[in-house]
């Protein structure tokens, strides 16, 4: 493969349909696509058991060679080039493109010489993309009301 690579890191914590749809949009602009998935203290969901979820969708969706879905510690607003390389291996992070919706990780990702590139949120028609954000499926496997969050009623 011999095409443009992407790093997509984030959270996905959840993996949901929106950052789905992310990856399979950026795989028409990259050959490979390097997905690190965010582990820390906090998760609602194990970042092992989202790289399981992310896999079983690449199976799938017949992408599982253009796509490395991992597990990392260090969250790209604070990573070193030296940390960046090691996400990067086997390819020389010059080559690799980082890509993100997070503007202040663009921001750092360039202050330490990486290439970067804006990612938008996938839109859907007639979707509210916030109420199906991994903030609001966290907040309903947490168990707390949406109506606390949005201004709707949920009728019982």
């Amino acid at each position: 493969m011999n095409g443009p690579i992407g790093c997509f890191s984030g959270r996905f914590d959840p993996p949901n349909l929106g950052h789905v749809l992310t990856i399979l949009e950026l795989l028409q602009t990259y050959e490979t696509l390097l997905i690190p998935i965010l582990d820390y203290e906090d998760r609602a969901l194990p970042a092992d058991d989202a790289c399981r979820i992310f896999w079983a969708f690449a199976e799938r969706a017949k992408i599982e060679k253009r796509v490395q879905f991992f597990v990392n510690d260090v969250h790209f607003g604070k990573i070193t080039w030296e940390q960046y390389s090691q996400v990067c291996d086997p390819y020389q992070p010059e080559v690799v493109r980082y890509l993100s919706g997070n503007v202040r990780c663009l921001q750092h990702m360039r202050t330490i010489g990486a290439r970067v590139a804006h990612v938008p949120r996938v839109t859907i028609p007639g979707i509210d993309q916030e109420q199906f954000s991994s903030t609001s499926v966290r907040r309903v496997m947490a168990n707390i009301p949406l109506e606390k969050y949005y201004n709707i009623s949920v009728a019982s």
